[in-house]
């Protein structure tokens, strides 16, 4: 939508019809919201700040592309924090960045679980992933993710 906007596209029905996703099913909102006038100097903030999220994703992208060269060497350890529930590939890096492969720093299963939620700051009380930790690191040998 914003980009027809750029483009010169000022009909709200066509830009309405752009709508993606959730956004679809609020046509008549949308309706209602795109009637006015875009000036100059509205499409120049406009198509700076879209200039600012294409800089930003192409920042994303080169990240991206870093933190995969360089957990490269720990996949297996990423695999094997993946298989806990509710755990994915972006948590599990997240993890293994915050507490390293060597785990033979924590003396147990339990002490390892109980600083995660600190360690990732995570919004969930921590004693159900506490529980939820504890009870996976427990059938391992915790000395190594590995």
């Amino acid at each position: 939508m914003l980009t027809a906007l750029l483009a010169g596209e000022v009909d709200p029905a066509v830009l309405a019809e752009l709508a993606l996703g959730r956004m679809r099913s609020k046509r008549d909102l949308l309706l209602q919201a795109l009637q006015g006038h875009i000036k100059p100097h509205h499409c120049f903030l406009l198509s700076e700040q879209l200039a600012d999220i294409d800089t930003l994703d192409e920042a994303t992208q080169r990240m991206s592309t870093e933190i995969a060269e360089r957990f490269g060497p720990y996949e297996h350890q990423i695999q094997r924090l993946s298989t806990i529930p509710g755990i994915k590939r972006l948590l599990a890096e997240v993890i293994l960045a915050e507490i390293g492969p060597d785990m033979s720093r924590f003396p147990d299963a339990r002490h390892l679980a109980s600083c995660l939620p600190y360690l990732l700051a995570l919004r969930w009380p921590p004693e159900p992933v506490e529980k939820i930790l504890s009870r996976y690191f427990d059938r391992f040998d915790t000395s190594t993710v590995a």
